[in-house]
Formats: C-alpha cells, structure tokens, sequence
C-alpha cells in the first residue's frame, strides 16, 4: 500500500497552526511559573503553598497546553500503520496492530472521529475523554479533514 497523506486545508489549517503555537506557549509559560515557584521557595523556605500552586499550575499548564498542540493531526496511512504529524512537532507512528476502532462522535460544535489505540502517550488519553467520554487512548480526526472518507476507509480496514 502506497503512502497516503490527509491534511487540513485553509482556515482549518491556518487555526490549528495557531492553537498549537499558542499550546506551545502557555505549557511554557507554566514551565517558567514553575521555574519562578521553585525560586521563591528557595529564598523562603515558609512559601510552600507558592511552590504546591507553582507546580501544580505548571502540570496543568503542560497538559493543557500539549492538549491543543497535538489535537486534530494530519494523518499519513503508510505500509505498516499510521503517522500522525502536528507541527512542529516530530510525529507519532502508531503501528496497524494498535488500531482498535474508529469511532465517528458528534462532539460539542463539531463533528469528529476518534482512533482508538492500543497506546500513545498519557495526553492522548485525554483525548478519549474529550471525544467519547472514556478514558482511552487514541487521537482525533475532524471531519473536514482532505480526503476523510479514504482515510476512514483505510482506518477501518485495517483496525483489529
């Protein structure tokens, strides 16, 4: 099977370009208020509900932020399972054996597909709660995505 790529186009690539830079930013940004919890805890050994909240809004900032960076992927089905790119990232691979289902959700304004896997990583889980209320891990598809029906067909013919 030859390599095929899905993508978004136009204002839905531009979008999710944006939601990832600013993703990006905020799980850095809570890098650096961690950074700052840590320093001012330091200085004053008595400040340890600065550094509990310091830290605890930088975890939160982290998984909120990679949450927007790797939502909605563009896809590449290759010979031995699929890719799944989120710039500026480095892509995920995930192997055909992982595939479980394809799940089409009709989620709160939009309407979406979500992979369930084998596994990724601890965020993708999150994406099974957002998209079919589970905790499962997977990735989602919007289905305005370049080429859905070919992509949903080839998901689906190869899923266990």
């Amino acid at each position: 099977m030859p390599n095929h790529s899905y993508s978004y186009d136009g204002l839905t690539a531009v979008l999710l370009a944006i939601g990832r830079l600013f993703g990006t930013a905020f799980a850095l940004l809570g890098l650096g208020v961690a950074v700052l919890a840590i320093t001012v805890f330091v200085k004053n050994p008595n400040a340890s509900g600065v550094l509990c909240f310091g830290l605890a809004w930088c975890l939160g900032a982290i998984f909120g932020g990679f949450f927007f960076v790797f939502n909605y992927p563009d896809v590449t089905a290759e010979e031995r399972g699929v890719r799944l790119r989120s710039w500026p990232y480095p892509p995920f691979f995930v192997p055909w054996s992982e595939v479980f289902e394809v799940q089409e959700y009709h989620g709160l304004k939009r309407n979406v597909v979500f992979v369930r896997v084998k596994r990724l990583s601890l965020l993708h889980l999150l994406y099974g709660l957002y998209g079919v209320r589970r905790l499962q891990a997977g990735f989602l598809i919007r289905k305005d995505i370049r080429g859905l029906d070919d992509l949903l067909r080839r998901l689906r013919q190869k899923s266990l």
